[in-house]
């Protein structure tokens, strides 16, 4: 598959300089997924551009088999990865994950909707905050709030009394 696929993509027997680029670019991929033991990408590369379907004799299949289930781990493990760490699109995609584009955008839309009213509330704490001191008072506020605790113990008489 390989040597088709190089003799197909090599750039030098292309003489349009657009489709020389575009099989120049083919062929850094298809060598990098023969440096990399990649089979699944030679297989893709191969099904895109040839009709004909591939057949292997039982040895090649026992030696397709393991590097096609090492590229499933590989993928698998990049895919938890991406689930479970603090970048910028990993946070994306949790926040708007949903079973359907229409979901997704119904999502976003609300996700907008709560910046808008975010910034409403900021233009209108920075229209009302005009002194030093009333910016003090604000803060020493957020500072109660943040400061302020639930104490669980707090009802314990009484809930105690609703279950005697």
């Amino acid at each position: 598959m390989y040597k088709r696929l190089a003799s197909k993509l090599h750039p030098d027997k292309e003489q349009d300089s657009k489709l020389k680029q575009q099989k120049h670019l083919q062929m850094q991929v298809l060598a990098e997924a023969r440096r990399d033991k990649d089979v699944f990408a030679i297989l893709q590369l191969y099904l895109t551009h040839f009709d004909d379907d591939p057949t292997f004799d039982k040895a090649t299949l026992a030696n397709l088999l393991p590097l096609l289930e090492e590229k499933v781990r590989n993928l698998n493990a990049e895919y938890r990865a991406l689930q479970h760490n603090d970048q910028i699109e990993t946070l994306v995609w949790r926040k708007f994950k949903a079973r359907s584009k229409k979901m997704v955008q119904e999502g976003m839309e609300a996700h907008c909707h709560e910046l808008d009213c975010e910034c409403a509330a900021i233009d209108g704490f920075i229209r009302d905050c005009t002194t030093v001191k009333s910016l003090k008072a604000e803060l020493r506020s957020r500072i109660n709030d943040k400061n302020a605790f639930y104490d669980p113990f707090s009802d314990f008489e009484e809930i105690f009394k609703m279950f005697v």
